[in-house]
């Protein structure tokens, strides 16, 4: 339900939504899908958590370090 309604606010039609948002000195982080992509592993590899479709955490570094480290572990991850 939560992944429609992401996919509605920001018209896209992908396989994996990321949310990053910066909260000083943490950025905190929402991972959704409704595939086969284990996002509960991408989060416990940067201090988070979760479940196999939804997963985030409050990880460590500013949003552009967070930001290129998920996405370098969510290109593997599509692979």
């Amino acid at each position: 339900e939560r992944y429609e309604e992401m996919k509605q606010q920001f018209e896209v039609d992908k396989e994996l939504l990321i949310y990053i948002s910066q909260t000083n000195p943490k950025a905190k982080v929402m991972c959704i899908t409704h595939t086969n992509v284990a996002v509960n592993e991408i989060a416990m590899n940067n201090n988070g958590g979760g479940h196999f479709m939804a997963a985030g955490g409050k990880m460590n570094g500013d949003f552009e370090e967070v930001k290129s480290r998920l996405i370098d572990e969510s290109k593997k991850a599509l692979l």
